[in-house]
């Protein structure tokens, strides 16, 4: 996630793929999608295909030091990858509020309900307090603006955060 790479770019590794946002100027932030070039997946009917990809497959919009969103396009695969590292409680509520509703703004603009959508995030945020489908009831904690914003995304887009629901921990 954090990884102080300079970017943008894509980098072609023998197996991998990764997808670099590049850091601040001080060096800071920065992060990747590092995505393996053949793998399998399991098919509906317990099957497994055989995926390939190759950079041509990729597509990444949106791109910051604190986030990546990709889209994985090919045969076999097609998939949302939203890589976002939250500010930290040291920041302001101003700084907190603007950078997810950036984050809301790219996923309204760029998903779709057809298309399965993957977080790897570090949300820097807090919920807990306030119990939904996205986020359940274990070792809570109070809700603060991350977690407000984080929580009203996720319900907007059907995510839901397993670690907080004990059925799934």
């Amino acid at each position: 996630e954090e990884a102080r790479s300079a970017g943008p770019a894509v980098r072609v590794m023998p197996g991998f793929i990764a997808l670099v946002s590049g850091h601040y100027v001080n060096r800071s932030l920065g992060c990747e999608i590092w995505i393996a070039r053949k793998f399998e997946v399991a098919g509906r009917n317990g099957d497994t295909k055989k995926i390939e990809i190759n950079e041509k497959h990729l597509c990444a919009p949106s791109v910051s030091p604190r986030h990546i969103f990709a889209t994985i396009r090919a045969k076999g695969l097609v998939v949302n990858v939203l890589v976002a590292h939250g500010p930290c409680s040291a920041h302001s509520r101003d700084d907190v509020r603007e950078f997810w509703l950036m984050i809301a703004g790219v996923l309204k603009q760029h998903c779709s309900p057809n298309v399965p959508l993957i977080l790897l995030t570090d949300l820097n945020g807090r919920f807990g307090s306030v119990i939904s489908t996205a986020v359940g009831a274990r070792s809570p904690g109070v809700q603060d603006e991350a977690g407000e914003q984080i929580h009203a995304i996720a319900l907007e887009h059907g995510i839901f955060f397993p670690a907080t629901f004990n059925e799934y921990h």
